[in-house]
């Protein structure tokens, strides 16, 4: 009977199987050179989510017997199929995979193997005389559970056994072409030939077999090898259709995402763009992307859409970094091989982030992708740098990144005196820890440290800090979803030393604290809503620092520019409505709570007057942690998409965002020395609004990619200074 009901249901797919493996079944070139970023600790479904921005495969599985499963690949080769049939295996799934890029899971599969107890016909001369080789006293081949028995326990030989076979489909219709038996206890793999059949030599034993064809058919049995025996393999294969998630590549998903702005790329992506200097730098790269442009030559940061470079927000591992640049700009702060891929959100930002009106970049360092131990570096003209990958325990990896520069002996060559007399010395260093507490919970640490000395033609001497610590725990939920939680602190520290005039030699210094706290879950209420939702909180801490005569016989005396402490609050939430398999929306909300916290100051000044020394009206002087100012602002976010057809696409989106803190520089560009200021008594929060709306298409067969974006920006509040005001020497800034 189970064999009836199996052969009934063999009957049933073999439609399906003819129409899905209609050509010889491989391993294609293509699908063996794709290689992915890692999103590694996520749920079955999410990764199959995530994987169709990078890959165009299509997946079959049973969900129900795959929901609670967290990935974990190793993307260090790009053979990743390898690296998903063994994750896979281990969890008793099997995969067969054709050149379409169709991946069918299996879930432990029993694929019978019988194997025949006669030799097979003689044929030719050198098949005669193979099996004229192999003892004929006696041969015996059973299949006992999943063990099988060749040749017979009683016969005793003082050498190898010699085994020969072919390999066949289970009614021995067809040969299997190629087929390759691989035998675990030896680490060896047997090839078949054109005919399906082999010939070889083993010590007796007991062996595990994998017998394995082109179109990806697999079985693994106990084999116990006694005396000289030929055998034939007849694999049976069960195939069951199962529900399909559709994987799309990155182009589709220009037309599919509902996200507009949006611009993600790998390191493998960064890797294929030329170096300078043999650098691979992101935010060079960034400003390769349509909307994003430098600020200008020797100059930190970039402009989006227009607005200044302190409406951006950079994260490493959620750490802020607040100066993202060596050497005046010439070189990343970020040592671009730590990275696995980075995404930067111009327009609708999601809502688990504020504080900024133009963009979000979010970067993520590398996870581990050599179980092993793994070490690489490089030389080159100015720099050096080194990458460690460890795995120090079963659940525990560690990623280690150092980079230092010795660019000195280069500057004397360089035709101009100021260069020639200048020195410049960075360093950056990036160390992450991952752990895996429990099937789904994940636990990451990561610490980062960069630092700049910058000697210019011997009359002023920069020198600046970054330096962050980020513990980021998700949890996966049993049904869909999870909770994300992450605590981070960050300080950024800068000194400047001029001495370029002998009458005012003066040494001021500047140093900003940020501590943050987010806590996020999301909720996949059902395939056609999602929410996700949570909580923000960031504390500020401005030293605006001092500035100093270097000989006290100056003119000038000494400035103490005081304190600001800030603290942010916020609740967000997202909701995901797919209203038909066309049209979607997005919406999010923000609500944010500024505090101004004391010991400080406050000058207040007569009614709209400027704010002169002559227009000053009172004093008010606040308590530590007193609140100032307080503000409250809702950020709303909303987006649209409409699918013309399978290729065609328009999207829509609004976004009202707020900023409460802005730089302090003395040029067009940003120099090695600026200051962070919050908003003060006197000063409003900055408020943005950007209205977008695109075309998104593909030509050619997805060879040819077309978008077209358009926008709406205003600025409320924006913070400008008044010309000639004193930015150096000034205790109070006078602002427009």
């Amino acid at each position: 009977m189970k064999y009836q009901n199996r052969e009934i249901l063999i009957k049933k797919l073999v439609a399906f199987i003819l129409f899905l493996f209609v050509t010889e079944c491989t391993y294609s070139q293509h699908i063996l050179n794709q290689k992915l970023p890692s999103f590694n600790n996520q749920k079955w479904i999410d990764w199959v989510d995530s994987v169709q921005k990078y890959s165009d495969y299509r997946f079959y599985f049973e969900k129900d017997s795959m929901q609670n499963i967290v990935v974990e690949l190793n993307y260090d080769s790009i053979f990743w199929i390898n690296s998903l049939e063994h994750f896979l295996k281990k969890n008793d799934f099997y995969c067969l995979i054709n050149p379409q890029n169709q991946i069918i899971i299996l879930k432990n599969i029993e694929l019978e193997a019988r194997i025949r107890d006669v030799f097979y016909e003689v044929d030719s001369v050198s098949q005669h005389a193979m099996r004229e080789q192999i003892n004929s006293n006696f041969q015996q081949h059973e299949i006992i559970e999943n063990t099988v028995v060749i040749g017979n326990s009683s016969i005793k030989l003082n050498r190898k056994v010699k085994f020969a076979g072919k390999i066949s489909n289970s009614n021995a219709t067809k040969v299997l072409s190629g087929a390759t038996i691989y035998i675990e206890e030896l680490d060896t793999i047997l090839l078949a030939n054109q005919l399906g059949r082999f010939e070889f030599e083993l010590e007796r034993g007991s062996y595990k077999f994998m017998i394995s064809d082109l179109e990806g058919h697999k079985e693994s049995f106990k084999v116990l090898v006694y005396s000289d025996a030929a055998v034939d393999f007849l694999v049976e294969t069960n195939q069951i259709l199962l529900d399909e998630v559709l994987v799309l590549s990155d182009e589709r998903q220009l037309v599919r995402n509902s996200q507009m702005g949006l611009a993600t790329m790998s390191l493998r992506t960064v890797e294929l763009i030329p170096a300078m200097l043999g650098e691979k730098d992101i935010f060079k790269v960034s400003l390769m992307l349509p909307g994003i442009q430098s600020v200008g030559e020797g100059g930190a940061g970039f402009n989006v859409r227009g607005s200044p470079a302190d409406q951006n927000m950079i994260y490493l591992d959620q750490i802020p970094i607040y100066n993202t640049s060596h050497a005046f700009g010439f070189f990343s702060a970020i040592n671009a091989d730590a990275i696995e891929n980075f995404a930067i959100y111009k327009s609708q930002i999601p809502s688990e982030y504020g504080g900024r009106l133009a963009s979000v970049m979010e970067i993520e360092s590398r996870k581990i992708g050599n179980k092993d131990f793994s070490i690489r570096g490089g030389i080159g003209l100015l720099t050096a740098n080194i990458l460690l990958e460890k795995e120090i325990a079963n659940k525990l990896s560690m990623v280690m990144s150092a980079r230092k520069s010795y660019a000195n002996w280069i500057l004397p060559i360089i035709d101009n005196n100021d260069v020639a007399n200048s020195e410049m010395d960075f360093a950056d260093y990036l160390i992450s820890f991952n752990v895996k507490l429990k099937p789904h919970s994940i636990l990451k640490a990561t610490g980062y440290y960069s630092a700049d000395k910058l000697n210019y033609a011997q009359s002023t001497l920069y020198e600046y800090e970054n330096k962050g610590v980020s513990l980021q725990w998700k949890y996966l939920f049993k049904n869909d979803g999870s909770n994300a939680i992450s605590l981070t602190h960050a300080d950024y520290y800068s000194t400047e030393q001029n001495t370029a005039d002998i009458s005012g030699w003066f040494l001021q210094d500047y140093h900003l604290r940020h501590t943050e706290f987010k806590e996020k879950i999301e909720w996949h209420w059902s395939k056609i809503h999602r929410i996700s939702f949570g909580v923000n909180a960031v504390l500020y801490q401005y030293d605006k620092g001092s500035i100093n005569p270097i000989n006290p016989d100056y003119l000038f005396e000494s400035i103490d520019f005081g304190f600001d402490n800030t603290f942010e609050s916020a609740f967000f939430t997202d909701y995901r409505w797919n209203i038909s398999s066309k049209a979607e929306i997005n919406a999010s909300l923000r609500l944010n709570s500024y505090f101004l916290l004391g010991p400080q100051t406050i000058l207040q000044y007569n009614n709209n007057q400027s704010f002169e020394a002559s227009n000053l009206k009172d004093t008010l002087i606040f308590e530590k942690n007193k609140v100032i100012k307080t503000y409250f602002q809702p950020d709303v976010r909303i987006s649209l998409k409409y699918i013309l057809s399978d290729n065609h696409s328009l999207k829509a989106s609004f976004s009202n965002l707020h900023q409460n803190s802005f730089m302090l520089s003395n040029t067009l560009a940003i120099s090695p020395f600026y200051k962070w200021y919050p908003i003060s008594f006197h000063l409003k929060p900055m408020t943005g609004n950007q209205l977008s709306g695109g075309y998104y298409a593909l030509f050619f067969q997805n060879r040819l990619e077309f978008s077209a974006e358009v926008y709406y920006k205003t600025v409320n509040n924006l913070v400008q200074f008044k010309d000639g005001a004193n930015l150096t020497y000034s205790m109070y800034i006078n602002v427009v």
